[in-house]
Formats: structure tokens, C-alpha cells, sequence
């Protein structure tokens, strides 16, 4: 039989149903313990003091993988909106007070991974009480996050076209060549592009923004590359 509401309220905590949602959307008492910075049993805990509340089994493992059940979903959608709405109470209680708070979700492409925290010192100190979320990605990620809406705001070069998107140029971004200190190339005053392209090169993976602007200016030079390595991050190369 199920509680009065009076009893229910006073036997839930908000982090109960923090847990849970931990639990329900990461699909894993363990992912949920990491997320959380709690133990495994703690989650485990509070699962089993949140089921035995609601007398309702939220989750059910069968051989090694979780399920939800369908109270579980219930409850997910209830507290998804709870939490919706504490947070844009948050956001209404501090513009009372004349500052702006909230989440700013960012993703920066890996060259722009050098510059970012200087730019985030500066908008943090504007902008105390607003969380940055920032992942750093290649471009591929970068636009598979884009097309999924995951982001704010992204940072990149080469913005794609056809797409209904706001951009602002900020910061020029080089690609400066490199050579090795005993190869021929670097011991002339000046060197054609052509001759650089006919080297071996070391490469960025494809999906990334630098490995594209590459190739795009070869192509337009009709200039064909040499054998290359690739290598998957900045600091590899």
C-alpha cells in the first residue's frame, strides 16, 4: 500500500532521487558511484531505501545487465522535471540578485584546447556562478555533438556551411610547416609549397579540422601529397 504524501515527503531526499537518476541514466550502479564521488554500496543504499519507500523494485538485473522497470521510468520522468525546475528557480533566485547563473555547455575542437582555458579564466571571473561543461573533440566529434544539440557553444575552425548556425571569428588559427633540424628543407632560406607537400608527412586523423584544411588547400593547389603518417592528437605529432 502506498504512502500518504505527507509520509512520502518526509521519507525522500532530493539525493535519493539524485542517485537514482545517476543510476537510471547511466544504466549502472558502479558508472553512477564514479559519477557521484559515493561508493557502490552507498548507491546501493539508497536505491534499496528509495525502492523500499515508493514498495515499488526500480531496477532489476538479469544475468549481468541492469533494467529499468516501469516504475523506474515513471520516476525518471518526475524527477527529471523536479530537477528541471530547481534549476531554473536557481537561475531566477540569482537574477534577482543581478547575477547570471546556469550551465554552459562548450566543446572545443583539439586545437583550440590551448586557448580555451585562458578564455574560460577570464568568462569565470565575469561569470562566477555559471558552470562550464567543456569536452574537447576532433572536428568529427564536433559535428556529430552539433548535430545532436549536446553543446552551447562550440569552438572550431572550417564552421560547415548549409546550416542554419551563428558564427563569430575570433581568433585566426595558422598552420605553420614543421621539418625535422637535418632535413634539406630547413637548411634553405625559403622552400615552395609543392616542395614541402612532396615529403613525408605526419598527419592528424581524418575527422580532424587541421587534416581537412590540409587536404581542402591541396586539392585547390591540385597539389598530390606524398606518403604520410597519421597520428591521432597534437601532442603525438
Amino acid at each position: 500500500m502506498s504512502l500518504p504524501l505527507d509520509q512520502l515527503i518526509r521519507r525522500l531526499s532530493l539525493r535519493q532521487l539524485q542517485v537514482f537518476l545517476a543510476v537510471y541514466e547511466l544504466q549502472g550502479y558502479k558508472k553512477a558511484a564514479n559519477s557521484l564521488g559515493l561508493t557502490q554500496p552507498a548507491v546501493s543504499a539508497q536505491i534499496k531505501q528509495l525502492e523500499d519507500t515508493l514498495e515499488q523494485p526500480l531496477f532489476e538485473y538479469v544475468g549481468r545487465k541492469l533494467y529499468r522497470t516501469r516504475a523506474a521510468d515513471r520516476l525518471c520522468d518526475c524527477v527529471g522535471n523536479l530537477f528541471a525546475e530547481l534549476k531554473h528557480m536557481q537561475i531566477d533566485l540569482n537574477a534577482m540578485q543581478g547575477q547570471l547563473s546556469g550551465d554552459l555547455n562548450l566543446c572545443a575542437v583539439n586545437t583550440a584546447q590551448y586557448v580555451v582555458p585562458h578564455l574560460l579564466k577570464l568568462f569565470k571571473h565575469e561569470f562566477p556562478k555559471i558552470n562550464v561543461n567543456l569536452k574537447v573533440v576532433n572536428r568529427a566529434g564536433a559535428l556529430e555533438r552539433m548535430e545532436n544539440n549536446q553543446d552551447d557553444i562550440i569552438i572550431m575552425g572550417m564552421v560547415p556551411t548549409g546550416k542554419p548556425l551563428v558564427s563569430i571569428p575570433f581568433l585566426d588559427n595558422e598552420l605553420i610547416p614543421v621539418v625535422p633540424t637535418d632535413s634539406q628543407l630547413g637548411k634553405k632560406d625559403s622552400c615552395t609549397i609543392e616542395a614541402f607537400l612532396s615529403q613525408p608527412l605526419l598527419l592528424r586523423e581524418k575527422g580532424s579540422g587541421s587534416r581537412l584544411a590540409f587536404e581542402v588547400y591541396s586539392q585547390e593547389k591540385r597539389i598530390r601529397l606524398a606518403g604520410n603518417m597519421e597520428l591521432g592528437s597534437n601532442d603525438a605529432v
